[in-house]
């Protein structure tokens, strides 16, 4: 297992890089010899039994709140009987993008608190606010109440969203991260195969409330019991966890901006795209189900290949390369051609959720050190989030069905989004092959990132 950056590497190597005895220093923790592979393996599987599955819900409902409105809409929310009607959709705009708002405000802000306080509480504590806010939307009435609702899920998520996959990259190696964000990331797309099912399911209820606000309730409350349950169960500190024993404490201690655009278009107006393909009504809900299915299976064995072989550039690129046909055919294909415009669909899909895991693992071992981890990623994710402002005016009503600015403005992105990658893998392997010219080949020692971070000798990024 590599050692992480809390570890003072000084305490354990002796001048000439040999391991220190525990006697040499009267210290009881083990040294680094004693962590051979079938310990480390269960000491994963055993924070993979903590983590993952809080961290997993948490995100499941994190992303049902984010992207039910799309949902929400055309079960009616916007019209008549809803909170008012939309001729335009600037006003349903206007309602996405303030998520995103609340999500952008919030973000640094949350992220080093949450480094300075205890971050397992930050996560917690942060599932039951917009858990809230998102069930909390079923009451509304009028358009303000609304768009205070949107802001507040945005506000809550902040304190999840840029805060979990720095929480992860403190507790997992470089070998296993990328896998652990794509499970973790998995929730995305099959949140979108929950979100068609039940506003499929509701459509059908007749009753006092409307569909679309039992819709906010069935996938609001559970986040609310998400956040309870990663207070309970969630680690915090890897010296302190009572979960741990004094072996496996040490062990451990040594242990995204087009992307985001696209993303959250894809998210906001799926549903009506599918609608505009030609499957409209409860049935529309139905057929949301496979691009999220698709991309889920992807996302995990993209992920697995980049993990397998430590290499995040050519998965990127891949992703984006799937992006880009996926909007290139809805520009390329007219209405009428409904299967060829309705693949593009999962082209998309599959494309951004392979991005997502691999952006923001990326980000996270290139930081170099957990402070930089702490304000990177959420950088990272607030400069995507901040474009993801305008996704709710890529596609407005008026363009249906070919809705050629939002396909046009999406394609540029993902084409630039590619070129950014390549640009970046050429970039990273030029400058690790210079730092083997000076230093020699990194193998052995290890890098004083506390101090230096990424300009450590000994460091390589990973490509």
């Amino acid at each position: 297992m590599s050692v992480s950056n809390n570890l003072d590497p000084e305490k354990y190597l002796a001048p000439s890089g040999h391991v220190k005895s525990k006697a040499d220093e009267g210290d009881t923790t083990p040294p680094i010899e004693e962590f051979d592979a079938k310990f480390e393996k269960r000491l994963i599987r055993k924070l993979d039994l903590l983590i993952m599955p809080a961290a997993c819900f948490l995100y499941l409902f994190s992303s049902l709140d984010k992207g039910n409105l799309g949902n929400a809409k055309t079960l009616g929310m916007i019209g008549a009987s809803g909170i008012g009607a939309d001729p335009t959709g600037s006003r349903y705009a206007l309602l996405n993008a303030l998520y995103f708002i609340g999500y952008v405000n919030w973000m640094i802000p949350t992220t080093l608190f949450a480094k300075r306080t205890k971050v397992n509480l930050v996560i917690g504590c942060s599932g039951i606010w917009w858990g809230i806010a998102a069930a909390s939307t079923a009451a509304v009435n009028s358009y303000g109440t609304a768009m205070a609702a949107r802001y507040f899920v945005g506000f809550g998520e902040a304190g999840f969203g840029p805060v979990i996959p720095f929480y992860l990259a403190r507790w997992y190696t470089e070998r296993d991260l990328a896998l652990r964000m794509s499970i973790f990331l998995f929730s995305g797309p099959l949140a979108g195969v929950i979100n068609g099912l039940v506003s499929y399911g509701v459509s059908f209820i007749k009753g006092s409330l409307a569909p679309w606000r039992l819709l906010f309730i069935i996938e609001g409350c559970p986040a609310i019991l998400a956040g309870i349950f990663a207070l309970s169960i969630l680690p915090g500190d890897v010296t302190t966890t009572r979960w741990l024993t004094d072996k496996e404490r040490a062990c451990a201690a040594m242990s995204y901006q087009c992307v985001m655009t696209v993303g959250a278009a894809l998210g906001a107006f799926l549903p009506t795209l599918v609608s505009d393909v030609g499957y409209t009504g409860a049935i529309a809900q139905v057929y949301t189900l496979p691009p999220y299915a698709a991309a889920a299976v992807c996302m995990l064995v993209v992920c697995w290949v980049s993990d397998r072989y430590q290499r995040r550039g050519p998965g990127m690129i891949a992703g984006f390369a799937f992006m880009t046909l996926g909007f290139a055919m809805l520009l390329g294909l007219s209405p009428s051609q409904k299967a060829g415009r309705y693949a593009s669909l999962v082209f998309c899909e599959v494309g951004q959720f392979i991005c997502i895991p691999l952006n923001l693992t990326w980000a996270a071992e290139n930081a170099g050190n957990e402070s930089r981890k702490a304000v990177s990623l959420p950088l990272v994710i607030t400069l995507g989030q901040a474009l993801a402002i305008a996704s709710g005016y890529l596609f407005p009503a008026k363009d249906s069905p070919t809705y050629r600015m939002g396909s046009g403005v999406c394609m540029g992105l993902c084409i630039w989004g590619m070129i950014i990658s390549v640009i970046y893998t050429i970039l990273l392997r030029r400058e690790n092959a210079r730092r083997d010219m000076v230093e020699g080949p990194a193998a052995g020692a290890v890098p004083d990132t506390a101090t230096y971070a990424d300009k450590a000798v000994g460091f390589r990024y990973v490509w």
